[in-house]
């Protein structure tokens, strides 16, 4: 089970600023804790939220409420197995959730139908599966294999999401996603970075999906994404 929590890609020596933060923010509900040394957002006594939608939801309401100290918050996940005897509202929510996973496990959705993507992935047999994936979801994919043809065609497209490898073969992603940042606003164009470990990402509409993925799990986080919308 996919499980999530919110990266300030702060240092954990700033642990005490950030709690300090959110008991200055009213906000009572969110916990701060510490994960592979950065300073992480969570639930009340560190309960993951169940799904992406209540990540990025949480997400929103912290950069309402602390604009300025929390200016880098992303949205991070990890694998976990459900625990015996979990209170029946987390157990409802998590029967949603995969509800929610069966429902998109095939097809295009009203979401996902008629948006536009675009795919930088260096390997083709990845680039090919995604394609795929894309494309039965309802999407219109343009295919990029190099990070300026990727910003290339984001300039001449108008585009719903965006997924990239970390390593392109001319640059790195957050070389690629800063140079954008010049030419399109960033904050409204959903984008997937592909890594091989978990990495902060310096931007905050920016999801790291960690190799090995399952392409079903994907299809569930894209569509997550357009759900939230």
């Amino acid at each position: 089970m996919r499980v999530y929590y919110l990266n300030t890609t702060l240092p954990e020596t700033l642990l005490e600023y950030v709690v300090l933060l959110l008991a200055a923010s009213g906000i009572d509900h969110y916990e701060a804790g510490v994960r592979s040394g950065f300073v992480t957002i969570t639930g009340k006594n560190g309960q993951y939220f169940a799904s992406l939608t209540d990540c990025e939801t949480a997400r929103r309401k912290l950069q309402r409420c602390i604009p300025f100290g929390l200016r880098r918050l992303s949205a991070s996940f990890v694998e976990t197995q459900p625990l015996p005897g979990a209170a029946c509202r987390d157990e409802g929510q998590l029967t949603s959730v995969s509800m929610n996973e069966m429902a998109t496990s095939r097809g295009e959705t009203p979401e996902t139908r008629g948006k536009v993507a675009v795919l930088a992935v260096r390997q083709e047999e990845e680039r090919k599966a995604l394609t795929a994936l894309l494309r039965d979801m309802g999407m219109a994919v343009h295919v990029a294999y190099s990070g300026k043809e990727a910003i290339l065609l984001l300039e001449d497209h108008l585009c719903d999401l965006l997924v990239l490898d970390v390593q392109l073969g001319d640059m790195h992603a957050w070389t690629m996603l800063g140079t954008l940042k010049e030419i399109i606003n960033l904050a409204h164009l959903p984008t997937l970075v592909l890594m091989d470990e978990q990495s902060v990402s310096p931007l905050y509409s920016v999801t790291p999906v960690v190799r090995p993925f399952a392409m079903a799990r994907l299809r569930f986080m894209i569509w997550e994404i357009f759900k939230s919308t």
